[in-house]
């Protein structure tokens, strides 16, 4: 029986020239409205997708031959994966893909909040010409912590191993690990000495505003914070009580806990108008991962992991 690939999502086109020789029917239906993707879920086998659905126990129930999920890019908070596992479909993503984006990201900001570059240029572009004002700091011999150690937390230590800086990394899924761009430590010791610290970490039931008061108030120094992880690890109104204190002295983001202004509470404004009016914050619009390059390695990745789950089932 031929396997049914639904996209619901646009990915590159690379992802259908490496899939056009196999024995797939493949559709390409992320123009189509919801209603009518979802009516399609009953032949369904294979299902490319970002975010456009929240795969939980319900959407399942409609899909009963859907053996296959392969999200293109690497958080998973849209897929419920105990309800996947229960109904037996097996569920992939794609963090190789835009691993390295995501760290150049991170670096940017980092380098960005140090140096006083997007303040500096705005003023110059006013007519204002002040040098001692945008005077920045230095990152060599300053110490980052990296928390979550997967694809894009590795990739970024990778990224600073030339900087002169002294880098710690804390992963709870991925203890004591070794390898010459980072030392495992302990949460504790990371808080105890970190300059700046870089969240690379998933958002799930453990992690929902991980990055609290409490937690900020447990580093020893006042610390540059960066979350390139997911808005709802973090307490928003508690990332703006550390500012105004100074125990966070700069903060950048690049993910919120919402992230639909349009549906924005007056809380929301209120925290969201704070971050943008603060000069010591830097916002963007979830964009770390969404490279040209990385759009084009997610195609493919894509497209080898289903190769290669088809293969595998050929050979059982």
């Amino acid at each position: 029986m031929q396997n049914k690939l639904l996209v619901v999502d646009q990915v590159h086109p690379i992802f259908f020239q490496k899939l056009k020789n196999h024995n797939l029917l493949l559709e390409d239906v992320h123009k189509l409205a919801d209603a009518k993707i979802q009516s399609l879920m009953p032949t369904c086998s294979i299902l490319v997708l970002r975010s456009r659905f929240k795969i939980n126990t319900d959407f399942l129930l409609h899909a009963p031959h859907l053996k296959l999920i392969v999200r293109a890019g690497s958080g998973m908070d849209n897929i419920d994966m105990e309800a996947c596992t229960k109904a037996g479909v097996i569920c992939l993503n794609t963090p190789e893909g835009n691993r390295d984006a995501v760290a150049e990201h991170a670096l940017s900001l980092l380098l960005a909040l140090h140096t006083k570059i997007v303040s500096a240029n705005l003023e110059v572009n006013q007519g204002i010409w002040d040098r001692e004002g945008n005077r920045g700091h230095e990152i060599k011999g300053k110490t980052l912590g990296i928390i979550g150690y997967g694809n894009c937390g590795s990739a970024l230590a990778k990224k600073v191993s030339g900087l002169g800086m002294n880098v710690l990394a804390y992963d709870k899924y991925f203890p004591n690990f070794s390898d010459p761009f980072a030392k495992s430590v302990s949460l504790e010791v990371l808080q105890n000495l970190s300059d700046i610290v870089s969240l690379h970490i998933p958002l799930n039931n453990e992690n929902e505003h991980f990055v609290n008061y409490k937690w900020i108030k447990n580093f020893k120094k006042n610390i540059v914070l960066l979350n390139l992880s997911r808005g709802k690890i973090m307490r928003t109104k508690d990332i703006l009580d550390s500012l105004k204190e100074g125990k966070i002295k700069a903060f950048a983001t690049d993910v919120l806990e919402n992230e639909n202004f349009s549906s924005f509470n007056d809380d929301e404004k209120n925290q969201i108008n704070q971050l943008q009016n603060n000069e010591n914050v830097l916002l963007t619009p979830h964009i770390a991962g969404w490279t040209f390059e990385s759009y084009q390695k997610i195609g493919e990745i894509m497209a080898n992991k289903i190769m290669n789950h088809l293969e595998s089932i050929e050979k059982n």
